[in-house]
């Protein structure tokens, strides 16, 4: 898990997006979020889970980046969002 935890210290990000990804983490809701993000998310394990957010968050900070048309503001939101509560949420909780 130090590796997640590496990732996550090293995210930087704009001061706005962070405070809306952290108003988006309080109503963060796993079952309807999650399935929308990553369609098996409700059955992977945690560090997968999150390797698979980063994974799509880190493309989305790059289309962001770029200023690509096809960036989602509202989506990533919703994938810092998910990151900020699933990396907070302790592995035993995650096995339905």
């Amino acid at each position: 898990m130090l590796q997640f935890d590496c990732a996550l210290i090293r995210l930087t990000r704009p001061r706005l997006l962070a405070r809306a990804a952290q108003f988006g983490a309080k109503r963060y809701k796993r079952q309807k979020h999650l399935k929308s993000l990553t369609p098996n998310g409700n059955r992977m394990g945690k560090a997968d889970l999150l390797k698979d957010l980063l994974e799509k968050e880190n493309d989305l900070e790059w289309h962001r980046q770029q200023g690509a048309a096809d960036y989602n503001v509202r989506r990533h939101v919703l994938l810092l969002s998910a990151i900020i509560v699933e990396a907070k949420t302790p592995a035993v909780a995650l096995v339905q």
